[in-house]
């Protein structure tokens, strides 16, 4: 079977690997277990903790298994998205820029 798409998630459950063809440039990431990822011809393997991802960097044939058990991969061709700040953190940097208020004016007191 041939796919051809932006982003999949795989669920792992058996070890049986999986194949991927021409995946030059895809982004393997672990979303749950962990993935013992191999290229064709590659002396070096690469075995992917929960979060981690590496980008295939080869035109060879890349199998993708659970390193024990089962797993979950994710297979993405867009770029890594920037990390976003806290939005506390954004707030607080905000509000540090921000110039300084002045004091409103009060109301007498009537009693």
């Amino acid at each position: 079977m041939q796919l051809n798409l932006h982003q999949a998630v795989v669920p792992l459950t058996s070890p049986v690997p999986l194949r991927l063809q021409s995946a030059r440039g895809t982004r393997v990431r672990s979303l749950a277990g962990t993935l013992w990822v191999t290229v064709d011809g590659d002396e070096t393997d690469h075995v992917l903790e929960l979060g981690e991802s590496w980008i295939v960097d080869s035109d060879a044939p890349v199998l993708v298994s659970p390193l024990q058990g089962t797993a979950t991969v994710g297979l993405s061709d867009q770029p890594e998205p920037a990390p976003r700040p806290a939005v506390r953190q954004l707030g607080r940097l905000l509000h540090s820029r921000l110039p300084a208020r002045t004091p409103r004016a009060s109301l007498p007191d009537l009693a």
